[in-house]
């Protein structure tokens, strides 16, 4: 599944950083990122929160996470 972006963002420093990624061959996303990063000590969790109802992770989502 490919969730790289296509969409330069429109702010300033973030485009420049885009530009400067995907010139040296970075994919780039910012979609399915969970919803919290939450650090304690010298630990880390990151959390996607979901209703209790069951509601899967979308592709995108079950992707980062993968990567994380």
């Amino acid at each position: 599944m490919e969730i790289t972006s296509t969409r330069k963002p429109k702010n300033k420093s973030e485009a420049a950083f885009w530009d400067w990624a995907v010139s040296r061959g970075w994919k780039i996303t910012k979609r399915g990122w969970p919803d919290f990063f939450c650090w304690k000590d010298s630990k880390c969790i990151l959390v996607e929160v979901k209703h209790s109802r069951g509601r899967d992770l979308k592709k995108h989502q079950r992707l980062i996470m993968e990567f994380l």
